[in-house]
């Protein structure tokens, strides 16, 4: 049986705001730039060892194969102290979000009116879990089909109605520097499909996911460094905190594709 999501352990405002808005802006995902560079000295360095090889001078193959030793620890330092600093500069701004309380009647208007904040907590996604709208209380819940293993889930409302199903396709999983995603999904309801989510299989920069909804009618949406998008505007991100996983979206923007891939393939 799936844990409540945390109801204790409440998202503040304040802390809302710093999620959606100032996480993706303090760290600082790799660029191809840097990339480029790494592999292009990598490579000179590569290329000096095979030519000492080739050419039979000992001075050119030790002092290529030295810079290559160098240059692969240094990779892993730098790359490794980056997402140390990332992980840093996230955890300082949650903290000082942390000790911001909530507004008490204020006059000002509510930032996130016409926007959706389900949770669940990360830890717990086994056969059954519940994703939950910490406001309303509203929750999804999400099964494992019986007999296909891993590969299929439903998932219904807290009254029993089918919001969808959802089948993993095959493929790889896509893999970047930061984090992975499941691959491909189909999502479908009484045998019509609803959406097809799929994630690229391969990425050094950061993951990119495409989530094509069918119906009502047809709209595409782009999910990268778990920010989404709508015709290249910001509609939704989804965000860790406590180890509880959010979604926080406009509501207009809110479908099963959406739904199923934060719930499965996160």
């Amino acid at each position: 049986m799936a844990k409540d999501p945390a109801r204790g352990d409440h998202l503040t405002q304040y802390e809302r705001a710093v999620c959606y808005y100032t996480l993706p802006r303090v760290t600082r995902p790799l660029t191809y730039g840097l990339i480029v560079a790494y592999t292009l000295c990598v490579a000179e360095a590569l290329g000096a060892v095979l030519f000492g090889l080739l050419s039979g001078s000992r001075i050119w193959t030790v002092a290529g194969t030295a810079c290559l030793v160098g240059m692969i620890i240094f990779g892993m330092v730098v790359f490794t102290v980056r997402t140390f600093l990332n992980d840093l500069r996230q955890r300082r701004v949650l903290a000082e979000a942390r000790n911001v309380p909530d507004p008490v009647d204020s006059d000002l208007p509510d930032p996130f009116a016409g926007r959706l904040l389900l949770c669940h907590p990360r830890d717990d996604q086994g056969s059954y879990f519940t994703c939950t709208e910490e406001d309303t209380g509203t929750e999804y819940r999400v099964r494992q089909i019986p007999g296909r293993g891993r590969r299929a889930w439903t998932i219904e409302t807290s009254g029993g109605e089918t919001v969808c199903q959802v089948h993993l396709l095959g493929g790889p999983r896509s893999f970047y520097f930061g984090g992975s995603a499941n691959g491909n999904l189909m999502v479908s309801r009484d045998d019509v499909e609803l959406a097809r989510v799929t994630t690229r299989g391969f990425s050094l920069t950061s993951d990119r996911t495409d989530v094509r909804l069918l119906k009502p009618q047809e709209t595409f949406y782009r999910i990268q460094r778990r920010c989404i998008y709508h015709e290249d505007r910001l509609v939704g991100r989804i965000y860790f905190v406590r180890r509880s996983l959010y979604l926080d979206i406009e509501l207009e923007h809110f479908n099963p594709g959406i739904l199923a891939y934060y719930a499965i393939a996160l």
